[in-house]
């Protein structure tokens, strides 16, 4: 491959949400329509120490969408809880498609088409210890482009405090690990650090969960603010957020009905960089 391809290559997927960096993309309306944040729990949260499920009863989850460059992203898994323990099986998919090769010499048509993918395999448990929550998961993970492919293992730690009733501070450590060679150089992966508190509130047939979380991304040294407001009345749930970096600034929302042992959430960003509007639609199913 000319060293030109190998560069376009090389600046080209960062833009795409590619690289290591597919690792702390939204998968879930409802960290999309919320934010990440370390003290609230879901089925494949920020914080492993929050992992949720009901007992003896496994829950499935699916969740399918786009971010931004029209990049797809998708997820799938099952937590299983047990007396105080949850276990998390979880797989993590983002790609592209139709990047364009070209050559040094100009061209009016690329000389052909490539993809770039992300995929993440999650193994996780979470222990509750009355007001003190723990939790870890590994993440095997492989991502390529064009012809070159990397494989790695990352490490995330969480843990949550309980401080009253309703009332959560989290911490959680994300994609502690390494990759093998990409090309000739091995790839970071983009350590994170969330810190966040949660409150809620109830009122009645009606409750509201405020949450806010500092996080800080290594790979790109930058830091950003989360904020996200969650009100469910019934079986209806209305979510929105609000991020903050130095650059960028987001806003969120989302939608969650739940019927019977299912729940369809839809969730959306719309960001200052004006790059298009991220979406996912999620599903939850508890199995009997």
């Amino acid at each position: 491959m000319h060293i030109v391809s190998k560069l376009f290559i090389f600046f080209l997927y960062p833009l795409f949400s590619m690289g290591t960096q597919f690792l702390v993309l939204p998968f879930s309306s409802q960290e999309l329509s919320l934010g990440s944040h370390a003290s609230i729990s879901g089925l494949a949260p920020s914080n492993p120490a929050l992992f949720s499920g009901f007992d003896n009863k496994p829950q499935l989850y699916c969740d399918r969408g786009l971010w931004y460059g029209e990049t797809t992203v998708a997820q799938f898994g099952c937590n299983f809880k047990s007396n105080n323990t949850v276990k998390h099986i979880g797989i993590k998919y983002s790609g592209i498609n139709d990047l364009e090769f070209r050559d040094e010499v100009p061209q009016n048509s690329p000389l052909s088409s490539f993809s770039s993918f992300g995929l993440s395999f999650d193994l996780g448990t979470s222990i509750d210890r009355g007001k003190h929550k723990f939790g870890f998961s590994f993440s095997f993970i492989h991502f390529g482009i064009f012809t070159e492919e990397s494989q790695g293992l990352g490490v995330n730690l969480g843990y949550a405090y309980q401080i009253n009733r309703d009332f959560y501070a989290g911490l959680a450590l994300q994609n502690l690990g390494a990759m093998n060679s990409l090309y000739s150089k091995k790839p970071t992966l983009p350590k994170r650090l969330l810190l966040g508190l949660s409150k809620k509130i109830y009122f009645n047939k009606h409750s509201n969960n405020t949450m806010a979380s500092y996080e800080y991304n290594s790979l790109n040294n930058k830091s950003r603010f989360n904020i996200g407001n969650s009100f469910q009345w019934n079986r209806l749930k209305i979510n929105s957020g609000l991020s903050i970096s130095k650059e960028v600034s987001e806003l969120s929302f989302g939608c969650a009905v739940m019927i019977s042992r299912y729940m369809i959430d839809y969730g959306i960003r719309i960001g200052s960089q004006g790059l298009g509007i991220p979406k996912i639609i999620s599903l939850r199913v508890l199995l009997p």
